[in-house]
């Protein structure tokens, strides 16, 4: 994706969509000359631009006297099997809407699928929350059909590259949950507002109830999804631990047993080749006899073991 910038540039430009009499704006990256080019086109002023960018983390939507401005937070890919968070900015006025977008995120891809020429800007602002909730959604399935196939190759073989891959999921899965959580801070306070007498005349007067409606829906859907799917990951990681251990444990079990076993003859062979007077020394069968008594006792040592169910 190419990174938009306004310096000297009008309107018609390539970054640029257009609804009823106003137009969107897509700036990536901006930079100090593209802050100052916002200003002019927005009548906002940079102190208040840079004042509003300043806290992007953090999902919201804020009502000023001239323009709405919201953050919302969107998915990135980081890796093979890791994903994260970048924030977009939308300050939304009643001529234009300007998306800044952070780490080459395409943030019109959200409202392209939209029929963005018929509504207004509130509508496209909840057209634009739809898009990234539906994102969620789809990275989710996505994370979900990669964890399932590691799940099977983790419980056949315990490799590191897995548990590091199952935990970058998790991670990933983390990240998607806070964000969707204030996500739907930043909806619940437009359903909030949306019947108060002193936004209806303004930006809220043509809020589209239904898009409003699915906004909320898709949201909550993704919730659910990756708190469930996250709850799942964090059992699954338990599980193998607790299987890596107990295999650890049998393994120390069977060469305690192993050391026990090999012990037995190792004593008669002791006493056996002391320097001194034995039984049997001298005798032709003497070996033979000493050999069977300890073969005899470290079976009945197996015998007991195995009773015992000590010997697995």
């Amino acid at each position: 994706m190419a990174n938009y910038h306004l310096d000297n540039k009008d309107p018609d430009t390539a970054n640029t969509l257009y609804y009823n009499d106003g137009y969107i704006i897509h700036i990536a990256n901006p930079t100090e000359q593209d802050i100052a080019s916002l200003a002019k086109k927005t009548a906002i002023s940079t102190q208040t631009i840079n004042k509003a960018l300043a806290n992007k983390e953090r999902a919201r939507i804020d009502l000023r006297d001239n323009f709405i401005f919201a953050v919302i937070n969107s998915p990135i890919k980081t890796g093979d099997n890791a994903f994260s968070i970048s924030p977009i900015c939308i300050f939304l006025t009643k001529k234009n809407m300007t998306i800044i977008s952070y780490d080459k995120v395409n943030a019109l891809k959200y409202i392209d699928n939209i029929d963005n020429k018929n509504m207004s800007g509130i509508n496209l602002l909840l057209g634009l929350m739809y898009g990234i909730a539906s994102e969620f959604n789809i990275i989710t399935k996505l994370i979900i059909s990669k964890f399932e196939r590691l799940e099977i190759e983790l419980l056949t073989s315990t490799k590191n590259e897995d548990v590091i891959s199952i935990m970058d999921l998790q991670r990933s899965l983390v990240f998607f949950s806070m964000s969707l959580h204030s996500n739907d801070l930043a909806v619940m306070r437009i359903i909030k507002i949306k019947d108060n007498t002193c936004y209806k005349t303004s930006y809220f007067a043509e809020i589209d109830e239904e898009l409003l409606d699915d906004v909320y829906t898709e949201n909550k859907q993704s919730i659910e999804v990756v708190v469930t799917y996250s709850k799942i990951i964090t059992d699954m990681m338990n599980t193998v631990a607790s299987m890596v251990a107990n295999n650890q444990n049998k393994f120390l079990k069977f060469l305690a047993t192993i050391t026990i076993l090999l012990t037995i003859p190792m004593i008669f062979a002791s006493f056996w080749g002391m320097n001194v007077k034995v039984p049997f020394e001298g005798e032709v069968i003497g070996f033979i006899i000493v050999l069977s008594v300890s073969l005899l006792t470290t079976l009945l040592a197996i015998i007991y073991l195995w009773i015992k169910k000590i010997l697995v």
